[in-house]
Parts: C-alpha cells; sequence; structure tokens
C-alpha cells in the first residue's frame, strides 16, 4: 500500500470529523501483506458520544447495507462459498426459519419485521435470541422498507 495514498485517506477522513460531516469512522486499509485498522473519533453525538473502538457494533441500514452486506455476500458468491439460493439454516444453526434465502434477505423478501425496539443497544446474543421469537408477516412476504 502506497503511503501517499494511505495519507490522503486519513486526511480526508481526520478533515469530514473537523467539520462535523461524521463524528467518527472506524476503516481498515488492507494491502497485500498488511492491515491498517483504525478507529477515529465518536459514535454519535450527546448521550452516544461514545470514542470508538475495534470490537464495536453498527447498525448497517439503508446504503450502509449495500456497501457492507451485499459487497460481502457478492465476495462469498464469487469465491462459490455462498450462493442467493442458500438458505440460512445452512450457515445458522437453531433459527426459527431456516428457510429463508439469502436473496429474500436482500430483498426484504423474508417476511421478517424490519426493527424492532431498543434494537441499537442489543448484544449479538441478544438479537439472535429476539429473532428467533419473531414471526414472520408473511413467510416470504414483500415489506415495505421506507427508511424514516
Amino acid at each position: 500500500m502506497q503511503q501517499n495514498t494511505v495519507n490522503k485517506i486519513v486526511k480526508v477522513i481526520n478533515q469530514s470529523i473537523q467539520k462535523n460531516d461524521i463524528y467518527g469512522a472506524s476503516y481498515s486499509l488492507i494491502g497485500k501483506n498488511e492491515n491498517l485498522k483504525t478507529y477515529v473519533g465518536y459514535q454519535g453525538n450527546e448521550n452516544d458520544h461514545i470514542p470508538l473502538s475495534s470490537g464495536m457494533m453498527y447498525d448497517l441500514a439503508s446504503v450502509s447495507k449495500v456497501i457492507g452486506t451485499t459487497t460481502r455476500i457478492f465476495q462469498l458468491i464469487a469465491n462459490n462459498q455462498l450462493s442467493l439460493d442458500s438458505k440460512v439454516g445452512e450457515y445458522l444453526s437453531d433459527v426459527s426459519y431456516p428457510k429463508i434465502k439469502i436473496k429474500n434477505l436482500l430483498l426484504h423478501e423474508s417476511g421478517l419485521q424490519s426493527d424492532f425496539d431498543n434494537v441499537h443497544s442489543m448484544s449479538k446474543v441478544e438479537l439472535i435470541k429476539k429473532l428467533n421469537v419473531l414471526h414472520l408477516y408473511t413467510p416470504l412476504a414483500v415489506e415495505l422498507y421506507i427508511p424514516i
């Protein structure tokens, strides 16, 4: 990884924080033999003003999901490790709806509720427990998704 390129990226991120365009950023710059992980700034403001650190969980809704989730899924598909028709139950044990396909999740066709109370304060274990007790609106039906 060229140091000049790294410096430009770091500068843009730091300027964005200084201009209050963003509260903070967690990012990784990956080269052939290196992986620079950086956590700078804060998560949220006021009551949520928490310094960013390794291991934090983020809400990957709306546009972020396209960048984070979809990109990773298509990398796995390209490596023949996953298919859009793969069922969740093939990868996750003890799920209530193992027949939901990856494409159903990506297209908001799983029938799962799109959001619920306190989702952002739940640990990974709590979130999985909550998902396991949710009922499908209509199995494999389209749910209207409107980000507010």
